[in-house]
């Protein structure tokens, strides 16, 4: 004990007045967070408690604990370190804890030993879930699997219509999904608990039969508890409405129910939304913090960018970015977009497509990434054209001035979309003259843009 207190000493910390009750505590100074120490220490004569204190950078409880128990085992300083071999089994019996909290009793030695699992393993086998997909190809039972997609994608549409295809094809049993839809409308409510209805699932909105977001929480706890879990499949649409996903701390204490959750057994369909802008590379990105990515056990990244004027279809492709499981890489979708379909029928019309289709997909979804980058010059493309600059080079520097910033960037929309919103008429040397889609291209027009040459 010696040894400690001339430790403390030499490392400047200084006796304290008696602190030993939270009132004392709470009534010492403030500068650099005064902490005091009880060291609880057995000798022939009793227990003694010496309090001493640190004025000295602020600790937390723990920290301050890890690092006295840490100088015990090792010791930084040369006048502990001479004796430290004669004071090793006092110091294992020494509790170093914030004044007003009592010390555990005896001297037992503490070994992580009793937290092995390896005498449990067969029981756990036991209790494994084989893989079975309860979204064909993407999320399997027993995990938590995330789904990223802008609004409006279809992402609640796609998951109404594979979960009824699992349940068709018997993977998974209707009772057992419970959708909590915290997104719709009654309306939308109405429109799906039709489907919902046809395959025996289970459809739950907020405000709904006393349903409340803010007791869900406690009612995967109580499932956990009750060993209710195993089996059941919960598809929470949308996240946000669960938990904070730009709060860390709220998000993660969120994940971590659901991840005991899943360890009983339950699988979780989280879906949420990407965030407006994509990366530079042009891919979308996941919305809010990364401690929903961190935590699930699979991820999926759903692209369908914006449908063309006229389009009565939609494709969509799911792109795997975290996995613990044997999932696809990709999945690809097409469903109707016509505006009298109802919901029944849009669920109908969903369908899974090739890999083939898969490629044709991308280019599309590719094109269509690109046309919405290239809007702005397009526009002033289409502005220029007929107010007379029609050859290439005029062209060029006209809508360069009419603010559309780099030649070079001009003239590669005005290359990449000829054909498609305007044409072009070769001349003589390789001249180029251009005209909108749907305007007629005279040779007069022609002879006058050029001077008649």
């Amino acid at each position: 004990m010696a040894d400690f207190k001339r430790f403390m000493t030499e490392e400047g910390f200084k006796p304290a007045e008696d602190t030993s009750t939270e009132e004392d505590f709470d009534a010492l100074p403030e500068s650099g967070k005064v902490i005091t120490l009880l060291v609880k220490h057995s000798a022939d004569a009793g227990s003694v408690d010496e309090a001493v204190t640190a004025d000295a950078a602020t600790y937390d409880r723990h920290e301050e604990e890890a690092f006295w128990n840490a100088q015990l085992q090792q010791p930084s300083t040369p006048a502990i370190a001479d004796d430290a071999a004669n004071d090793r089994q006092e110091a294992e019996g020494a509790l170093f804890t914030v004044a007003g909290e009592p010390a555990p009793k005896g001297k037992e030695i503490f070994r992580l030993t009793a937290f092995n699992i390896t005498r449990d393993a067969t029981a756990m086998r036991e209790k494994m879930l084989d893989d079975v997909f309860i979204m064909d190809g993407i999320a399997l039972r027993g995990q938590l699997t995330a789904l990223y997609a802008a609004p409006n994608t279809g992402k609640t549409l796609l998951t109404i219509r594979m979960l009824a295809d699992s349940v068709t094809a018997g993977r998974i049993r209707g009772e057992n999904v419970y959708y909590i839809n915290a997104d719709d409308n009654d309306r939308g409510l109405v429109d799906k608990a039709d489907i919902f209805a046809k395959y025996g699932m289970n459809l739950i909105a907020p405000e709904h039969r006393d349903f409340k977001v803010r007791d869900f929480v406690g009612m995967l706890r109580l499932m956990v508890e009750q060993d209710t879990a195993r089996g059941e499949i919960i598809v929470l649409d949308t996240l946000k409405k669960f938990t904070s996903l730009m709060d860390k701390k709220i998000s993660s204490a969120f994940m971590s129910v659901a991840r005991t959750f899943a360890s009983h057994g339950g699988s979780m369909i989280l879906l949420a939304h990407t965030n407006k802008r994509r990366d530079v590379d042009g891919s979308l990105i996941h919305g809010g913090t990364s401690d929903v990515v961190d935590d699930s056990d699979c991820v999926y990244i759903i692209d369908g960018g914006k449908p063309a004027l006229g389009d009565t279809t939609r494709t969509v492709i799911f792109e795997n970015t975290k996995s613990r499981g044997n999932v696809e890489r990709e999945v690809c979708f097409s469903y109707s977009i016509g505006e009298h379909c109802g919901y029944g029928q849009l669920v109908e019309s969903v369908k899974r497509l090739s890999q083939g289709d898969l490629v044709t997909a991308k280019a599309k979804a590719e094109a269509a990434e690109l046309l919405e980058k290239d809007s702005y010059l397009i526009g002033i493309i289409q502005e220029v054209i007929p107010q007379g600059a029609r050859e290439k080079t005029n062209l060029i520097k006209a809508a360069s001035a009419a603010g559309g910033g780099s030649v070079h960037k001009i003239r590669a929309v005005l290359d990449r979309y000829t054909g498609k919103f305007w044409g072009a008429t070769i001349g003589a040397r390789n001249s180029h003259s251009y005209h909108l889609i749907g305007e007629q291209a005279t040779e007069e027009a022609y002879k006058h843009q050029t001077n008649g040459n």
